[in-house]
């Protein structure tokens, strides 16, 4: 068998660069993390509001288009992925107001199962489909600013959030994991910016862990914005307001 490096994650490590031996297949694959859905020339009225578009069962996704959206102008994209047994709709209630005032589509998904492949399964199996289906279908109904692709997610979705957008960098612009894991990003590419936030009494993650992923992206050449807040597991309105306009910033 070729010999692949990957980068890894775990717990008491970070993120580290290692080697699969000969012979041993690695449990992911960057082929399998792969995000093929790309932004297309939009000439048409995308629809306002809360969009659900019910790809695989109803209400399991929906894109939402604020009312500072103007379709002759390129609009950034956030794509938001839940924690463990949470649903796309968990963000619905908060998300005009973070949202509205900074022009930001957004657009949120299920799981295929009660959280990510990669942390249900041990390994990227129908998530990233997943990812490329919702994505294809959202870029068709408004205009995306291919500069401004934020992929974002809470626990599971935080880490799932970075091991997929560093793996699918050149289409993901900007990562943001709040409260995220340790990932295990299979392979590179392109190099984005990363926001991490943490809450220094989180008792589901600790912030030790995060700050070994934080440390090991740095030596590994990312550009990591970390903001640690007194809390738990958690995101604060102040933190997301911040992620997001670091978001616009890029």
């Amino acid at each position: 068998m070729q010999r692949r490096e990957f980068l890894k994650v775990s717990a008491a490590a970070g993120v580290a660069l290692v080697a699969c031996s000969d012979g041993t297949e690695p449990q992911v694959t960057l082929e399998s993390a792969t995000i093929t859905a790309r932004p297309r020339a939009f000439s048409g009225v995308a629809p306002r509001g809360f969009h659900r578009f019910g790809i695989w069962h109803k209400d399991d996704a929906f894109l939402y288009v604020p009312p500072s959206y103007r379709d002759d102008t390129p609009a950034p994209l956030l794509i938001l992925l839940h924690g463990s047994g949470g649903h796309a709709s968990n963000f619905e209630a908060s998300l005009p107001s973070h949202v509205d005032s900074r022009g930001i589509v957004t657009l949120a998904f299920d799981s295929t199962l009660p959280t990510w492949d990669l942390i249900g399964l041990g390994g990227f199996g129908p998530d990233p489909e997943r990812m490329n289906i919702a994505l294809n279908y959202a870029f068709s109904k408004f205009n995306c600013d291919p500069a401004h692709i934020a992929l974002a997610g809470f626990s599971d979705g935080g880490t799932y959030a970075i091991s997929v957008g560093l793996a699918n960098g050149d289409l993901f612009r900007q990562v943001i994991g709040f409260s995220a894991g340790p990932p295990q990003v299979p392979g590179v590419r392109g190099k984005p910016p990363v926001f991490m936030s943490h809450g220094t009494s989180d008792p589901v993650i600790k912030i030790s862990i995060a700050n070994n992923t934080k440390a090991q992206l740095v030596d590994a050449g990312y550009s990591v914005t970390f903001v640690e807040f007194a809390g738990g597991h958690q995101v604060p309105a102040a933190i997301a307001d911040q992620a997001y306009d670091w978001f616009l910033a890029q």
